[in-house]
């Protein structure tokens, strides 16, 4: 029995450093080979190119948001320039407005007087008739 059971362990050792070995050879087989490790630098390089790609892309569109932001703070700013413009002309245009009003209620007093002046030396000549 104790031959037995040392005869079971010793095939179980071998069968154990044979798989050992054999995972050892294969990765080292798979790490090393000059075709896993171009394999390997393809992978890194596309990796690397599509973080690259990536990067470009954000890299364009972060430019593309800040060209559009200062497109429209310039059209924001001509916007206002536009309103500024509009309040002075307004103004003017509110000033003349009162000026005009002014001129015409002088003028109005003005022939108003002199309708009554006309109608008094009317009188007076009606009177002498």
């Amino acid at each position: 029995a104790a031959a037995a059971a040392a005869a079971a362990t010793t095939t179980a050792e071998r069968q154990s450093t044979k798989s050992i070995s054999s995972l050892d050879s294969a990765s080292t087989s798979r790490e090393f080979t000059p075709s896993r490790i171009s394999l390997d630098l393809h992978e890194n390089a596309d990796e690397s190119m599509s973080t690259k790609r990536a990067f470009r892309m954000a890299q364009d569109i972060y430019t593309a948001i800040k060209e559009e932001t200062e497109a429209l703070r310039a059209e924001k700013e001509e916007y206002r320039a536009v309103l500024e413009k509009m309040r002075r002309c307004r103004q003017e245009q509110e000033a003349t407005y009162a000026v005009a009003e002014a001129m015409m209620e002088r003028e109005r007093k003005e022939l108003e007087e002199l309708v009554e002046k006309l109608e008094n030396e009317s009188s007076e000549v009606l009177v002498r008739m």
